[in-house]
């Protein structure tokens, strides 16, 4: 067993809510530095699209942003956290 599996054995890992994921990567659309909401009310699209592509975000959990939308498009807002 590896030190890293060890280290981890009998924990569990709580999984992120897509708000928290996105806010793990800087906003390409406002450029708004990780740890925050690009908004009060919410954050870019392309922020989600941006966790996604670096492995933080699902697939199934950035279609159920999508889902939410009538606009797909980087700079909509995605309202509240999922």
């Amino acid at each position: 067993m590896s030190r890293l599996a060890e280290l981890g054995a009998g924990q569990t890992v709580t999984p992120l809510t897509p708000a928290a994921a996105a806010q793990l990567v800087n906003c390409p659309q406002c450029w708004k530095v990780p740890g925050g909401p690009c908004w009060p009310w919410g954050s870019h699209l392309a922020r989600y699209q941006r966790a996604n592509r670096r492995g933080l975000l699902a697939d199934d959990a950035l279609a159920a942003v999508v889902a939410g939308l009538e606009v797909i498009a980087g700079h909509e807002i995605v309202r509240g956290a999922l």
